[in-house]
């Protein structure tokens, strides 16, 4: 009886509430910054509008739950119940919340006030001319209903129900929409009001920038098409068309007019890299007025002082420019833009830009490359989006671009010079070729990546990613109608096939004509936090830096000195700073991530440096030593002013050709190396350690290392030895050598013999799985797994054994030609499917690799020439890439597909 009541009651409230307000189209309750709206399907199933995709995108944007509204609309369903809209509104401040409009009979709330009332609650609260039904459908999950004449409104959101109360009674401004708009299955978007949605989504420093950012477009109402089953670039998977009407242009906004001024073919895109993770074709005629006229900048001071000079350059501008971003570009986790403008008359721009040179107004950097300190050209190449008070331009062909890293232009200007560029990109040529080839702004993004761009702009709560996952590449057109009132808008998103190139080059950066000298490092240029960087050494010369990109970060120069080896990258300050070493000739080189030269460096040495340098804490007193051999036969240990620590140098029998190494063994630093066949051991002091030199048959060959209290090495007789004390193999599988007269009884040699040449051992013990098929007495085949700790040598004659911990052959794999001499097998899951590959290179430079797991042959590896290959995930993508030296210079691939597994 009381529930009775209350619905009696409540029914009588809400038909008081409504007969003080006008009747309107449930439109009317759009505000007029709503920015978006879901118009439900033909067959005004609330449920089909509920489930459908659009929702399914609407639960990972925001916090609704629509298993809440489900459980109202069972006790309220009809056939006279028809569903509306889903209008997408701001909830908190960084939230969105959508709200059900359904078309119903003036009883609808009663019911489901009775059902879902709280006792003791007032369940409804009065705002302004209409009642707020709250629906309790759990102590903690709430609905709130208002009921508008034939219009029931339900969300989560509270404060988005008034938003449209207060509309539809005309507290505010609504939407401007007619009834020819609301067409069943269409998606409404409000474009002159996204500042307020990208707000919401944009970190907070960055929110007063997007304000009033796309004024001047209106209200667009775009049909959709859903191809669900279509897949590459042939195809899109959603598209999007709808009009977009437009202000005159003088009252559009900077962002606008640049999308909508012209229709245009704009050919940036020929100088535009592949990778860029979004790309937006553009056109604006350059402003000829100067607008820093208060800046003391360099450039901006000069350009005020000479007007002819800032109207030049704007002449000498075509209309056509493009923005390009790219995720992570450099050694931060931070992305990059570029503004690229083409010239309209180019020897034009390159007389203002001398001019401005010769006054020094401007600084060179390179021939083509300039600083500019003032934010007055910026504005004019980047036609207003860009402000950057200091930037670097480079001219590029028929094309000027602006960036805030040199490297940046450097790469763009390197990927158009190789064609690496979107237009000669076929997923980009292909949907490209889908809108008119004249457009007046075109957008176009690349999902991969696209979060590690943007993640520094949003807020912590942002949907982007989830947005950005419904897909593989996303384009948008617009064309300007000829009236100039309105622009034809078209947007699609396609779902693009696993790419069938098994590899793709990332990078080729050339270096000197000469041949690298070790093999490529990888390390943080930047400082903790910071993305690995990669530095390599030729053996003409050159050091250089680069970011995960490929772009330069410094390039330096040993002097005419030959690089021995690989550089070394170590926090020599131990300031969490990475400093660059580099052995070459008789002198020591270091230079910090900036590639400048280290106070007391070079150290100069007596003699040229036969071996890789070493760095570590010798003495254990918190600095770095650097452990170096020169061709005197001696191992010296320096301390950071260069001069040797107390009890060294020592000498050895001959020169020391492969890099020393330093263990920690007890309480005490110990220093190995070897000498043709002579293995020394010295404590941090220069003490001999007990039971060294040891002498061996033949001479060792590749790097040595430690391991469970023994060296391991290569030898130019076939084998795989074991220095120490006691046994490191098993006795079944392996000999023990003689070793003369020790001053240790219990030292021991032990030797696991291969074959005839010589061979190299990869320095690390790591376990992998490898299973042997065999056929038992029936001929049935059989398989047996071992899964043990592994050792991988490269044997001159192009073997490649696995031999386990204890001695027994596991893997073995033949190149069918020499190996390349002194490179060691690497080991590593480059096809990303879980099992370890083992890669080795051939003589003349063809790489080769294997599934260890399986035995089977990994094919999908480029066939250039290398040298020196080394493998990492440089974009931390969960794909691997190969970095090696080629004749071109030094070149990464990343490796898309994995090997197909045995049957």
């Amino acid at each position: 009886m009381i529930r009775q009541l209350a619905a009696l009651s409540l029914t009588l409230l809400i038909f008081a509430s409504c007969n003080r307000m006008s009747e309107r189209h449930w439109s009317a309750a759009l505000p007029e910054f709503t920015p978006f709206a879901i118009l439900a399907p033909s067959s005004g199933s609330p449920a089909e509008l509920l489930y459908g995709e659009h929702m399914d995108l609407l639960d990972t944007m925001t916090p609704a739950n629509r298993e809440k509204t489900q459980r109202f609309l069972q006790y309220v369903t009809s056939d006279r119940v028809r569903a509306e809209a889903l209008v997408i509104l701001p909830h908190t401040a960084d939230d969105w919340m959508p709200v059900l409009v359904l078309q119903t009979p003036r009883d609808l709330l009663p019911a489901a006030q009775s059902r879902f009332s709280r006792p003791y609650t007032g369940n409804s609260y009065r705002f302004g001319k209409a009642r707020i039904v709250e629906l309790y459908l759990s102590e903690t999950d709430v609905l709130y209903a208002v009921q508008l004449h034939n219009w029931v409104l339900v969300s989560e959101s509270s404060r988005a129900i008034e938003e449209m109360v207060r509309a539809y009674t005309g507290i505010q401004p609504s939407l401007k929409v007619t009834d020819a708009d609301l067409q069943p299955g269409r998606v409404l978007i409000n474009a002159g009001h996204l500042d307020r949605f990208a707000a919401l989504e944009t970190a907070v420093r960055y929110r007063p920038r997007l304000k009033g950012a796309f004024a001047g477009a209106g209200v667009t109402v775009k049909d959709v098409v859903n191809q669900p089953n279509a897949t590459g670039s042939g195809t899109p998977k959603l598209s999007f068309n709808g009009d977009l009407p437009l202000d005159a242009i003088a009252d559009r906004a900077t962002l606008i007019r640049a999308l909508t001024t012209r229709n245009h073919t704009n050919i940036l895109d020929r100088y535009v890299s592949q990778d860029a993770t979004a790309m937006a074709l553009l056109s604006r005629p350059p402003d000829m007025v100067f607008h820093d006229s208060e800046s003391e900048a360099p450039a901006d001071r000069y350009l005020r002082n000479n007007n002819s000079v800032f109207t030049a350059l704007a002449q000498s501008l075509s209309p056509n420019f493009a923005f390009a971003a790219f995720a992570s570009s450099g050694l931060t986790s931070v992305g990059e833009t570029a503004y690229l403008r083409l010239l309209e008359d180019r020897p034009a721009f390159l007389r203002e830009i001398n001019r401005m040179l010769e006054n020094g107004a401007i600084s060179e950097m390179s021939g083509s490359t300039y600083l500019v300190r003032g934010a007055s050209v910026a504005r004019l190449i980047s036609g207003g989006l860009a402000t950057f008070d200091i930037h670097y331009l480079t001219i590029s062909g028929d094309a000027v671009i602006i960036t805030q890293r040199p490297a940046l232009s450097q790469k763009l200007v390197n990927d158009r010079s190789r064609r690496r560029t979107l237009y000669f990109e076929e997923n980009y040529l292909t949907i490209r070729r889908q809108f008119n080839e004249q457009l007046s702004g075109f957008l176009y993004v690349q999902r991969e990546d696209f979060v590690k761009y943007a993640e520094s702009l949003l807020n912590t709560s942002n949907s982007v990613d989830i947005l950005v996952s419904q897909f593989d590449v996303f384009a948008s057109g617009l064309y300007v109608n000829a009236n100039q009132e309105s622009a034809r808008w078209i947007t699609r998103t396609y779902e693009i096939e696993q790419t069938t190139r098994p590899f793709e080059e990332r990078w080729l950066v050339s270096l000197d004509g000469t041949d690298i000298a070790g093999t490529p490092v990888f390390a943080q240029l930047g400082g903790s936090g910071t993305r690995n960087g990669v530095i390599a050494a030729t053996e003409g010369g050159t050091v250089v830096a680069l970011a995960a990109d490929g772009t330069q970060v410094f390039r330096v120069s040993t002097q005419g000195d030959t690089p021995v080896g690989s550089p070394v990258a170590f926090d020599w300050y131990a300031n969490n700073q990475t400093v660059i070493l580099q052995g070459a000739g008789n002198k020591i080189y270091a230079w910090n991530s900036n590639g400048n030269i280290l106070p007391n460096f070079p150290i100069v040495l007596n003699e040229p440096i036969t071996a890789p340098i070493r760095i570590a804490d010798v003495t254990r007193n918190g600095l770095p030593e650097i452990v170096v051999a020169t061709s005197d036969r001696m191992v010296h240990v320096l301390d950071q002013r260069g001069n040797n620590i107390s009890g060294w140098p020592q000498s050895v029998n001959a020169a020391v050709r492969t890099q020393p190494i330093v263990e920690s063994i007890g309480n005490r630093r110990v220093i190995f190396a070897y000498a043709e066949n002579v293995v020394f051991a010295w404590d941090n002091n220069g003490t001999v350690r007990s039971g060294f030199p040891v002498f061996y048959r033949a001479p060792l060959r590749g790097p040595l290392f430690y391991h469970s209290n023994h060296l391991l090495a290569g030898t130019a007789d076939g084998a795989i030895i074991a220095i120490g004390s006691g046994e490191f193999f098993a006795s079944e599988h392996a000999v023990p050598v003689e070793i003369g007269e020790s001053a240790h009884e219990n030292t021991r040699i032990q030797a696991v013999e291969l074959t005839n040449g010589s061979i190299t051992l990869r320095p690390a013990i790591s376990s992998h799985r490898v299973d042997v098929r065999n056929r038992n007495d029936e001929g049935n085949e059989t398989t047996t797994s071992h899964t043990d700790p592994m050792i991988f040598a490269m044997a001159d004659n192009g073997s490649i054994f696995g031999i386990s911990q204890r001695g027994a052959l596991r893997f073995t794999q033949s190149m069918g030609q020499p190996a390349m001499s002194g490179t060691p097998p690497l080991v590593a899951d480059i096809s990303g499917n879980g099992r370890a590959e083992v890669l080795g290179v051939a003589n003349f430079g063809r790489m080769y690799a294997w599934d260890i797991q399986l035995g089977d042959r990994f094919l999908n590896i480029p066939t250039t020439a290398i040298r020196f290959p080394a493998v990492t995930d440089l974009v931390a993508n969960g794909r691997m890439e190969i970095v090696a030296g080629t004749r071109d210079g030094l070149r990464a691939w990343t490796i898309n597909q994995p090997s197909t597994p045995r049957n």
